[in-house]
């Protein structure tokens, strides 16, 4: 049977479907938390999330067609990666981690097991590391718009995987694990060295709150840094990078040349930019909320609103270098610093008017990853979506 790219209404329902199954695990996961009757093993909270999200991965059919637009590829590498003289322009660090598998079995679909495992694992750890009592869960309605990404760009999204990893790592103080994770990560997709550089940002500003001014500051000097990366890409300077100077890499950061950030800002990454205008807007809110907090609490809403301040400020940079699937690396903390903010918008409101406005955030959230999946499902091969066991 012939298949070919298709909008596909079951296949969206489907994916909306695997968000919500998320969001409830995580109110079950937060109403236990909040009982303080948290099982050892946490990850029993989202066997659900596990069996569904992993199963669809797994037994997804993949053609040239549907199943995702580079998944045909990294199977066919999976196949040969053992050929002596196999030439594909692979990250060491996804590499070594497909080469090890394949040593083990010849079925791709033991690949993906290993592989999305991996990416649902990062995902829910981090949920549960930066999810609080008071979050709203809303939000994370669309978490699965993320692990949908990972069926077409999947070395991206392993590199993602271990940033959130890392970061995990970083708020435990658990500093050299966050350090080989972030340096998995580098391996794995060399775009990932952005925000990688989130780990120095931390540091730097943890202890302090950033005035307007120095935002501006940084966005003008993320612009320039991005423009000479951008430089050292076409030149050449950087080939020792997995052959970036003149592979892929090179062709990504020349695609912005001639092109003006403000004219040409792309709609992926309009999150980062309504996300910071809201932490602008709530600003006074957001400190309070953090200096009236426990220890535990305080830390994990001002990395998180860190991550997001971060996010906005690398925008200049991957406009400047053409990282079209930057705007994924955080997607995660985004959601979860939503789910912080969303408590303070409804304070604004009476009782009685919560519950419409906390449907208003829902419908506006899962109407956002309606457009994106619509945006990308035709270059992605997203849809339709068939089951293959």
């Amino acid at each position: 049977m012939n298949y070919y790219v298709r909008w596909d209404n079951p296949s969206i329902v489907l994916y909306i479907i695997c968000g919500f199954i998320f969001m409830l695990c995580c109110y079950h996961y937060k109403e236990k938390k909040i009982r303080n009757n948290i099982n050892k093993n946490t990850i029993l909270y989202f066997m659900p999330v596990l069996v569904v999200w992993i199963g669809i991965a797994v037994f997804r059919l993949v053609t040239l067609e549907v199943g995702g637009t580079d998944a045909p590829t990294y199977i066919l590498y999976f196949e040969r990666c053992l050929e002596f003289n196999l030439n594909y322009n692979m990250d060491l660090g996804f590499a070594l981690f497909t080469k090890a598998i394949r040593l083990v079995s010849d079925d791709y679909h033991v690949f993906f097991l290993i592989y999305y495992t991996i990416i649902i694992t990062s995902i829910i750890y981090f949920v549960k590391e930066f999810i609080g009592v008071e979050t709203s869960i809303i939000p994370l309605s669309i978490s699965f718009f993320l692990y949908l990404r990972s069926f077409t760009s999947m070395r991206s999204n392993f590199a993602i995987a271990f940033i959130m990893f890392s970061i995990i790592a970083l708020k435990k103080e658990r500093y050299y694990i966050c350090f080989i994770t972030a340096i998995i990560a580098l391996l794995s997709h060399t775009s990932s060295l952005v925000y990688v550089g989130f780990i120095v940002f931390y540091f730097v500003n943890k202890d302090k709150n950033l005035r307007i001014w120095q935002s501006i500051l940084i966005l003008i000097v993320m612009f320039f840094a991005g423009t000479l990366v951008q430089a050292l890409f076409n030149n050449g300077s950087l080939s020792f990078l997995s052959d970036v100077g003149s592979g892929a890499y090179a062709s990504y950061a020349r695609r912005s040349i001639g092109k003006n950030i403000f004219l040409n800002y792309s709609v992926s990454n309009i999150p980062q930019l309504v996300l910071f205008l809201a932490l602008i807007l709530l600003r006074k809110k957001v400190d309070y909320v953090i200096s009236a907090s426990d220890k535990a609490n305080s830390k994990r809403i001002a990395m998180l609103r860190t991550m997001s301040y971060y996010d906005f400020f690398v925008v200049p940079v991957i406009f400047v270098l053409s990282i079209y699937r930057g705007y994924e690396y955080f997607y995660i903390a985004r959601l979860l610093m939503w789910g912080e903010l969303i408590p303070l918008f409804n304070g604004y409101f009476t009782k009685g008017s919560k519950k419409i406005i906390t449907f208003l955030f829902l419908t506006v959230f899962v109407v956002w990853m309606i457009g994106r999946v619509e945006a990308t499902y035709q270059t992605s091969h997203l849809m339709p979506y068939i089951f293959s066991f």
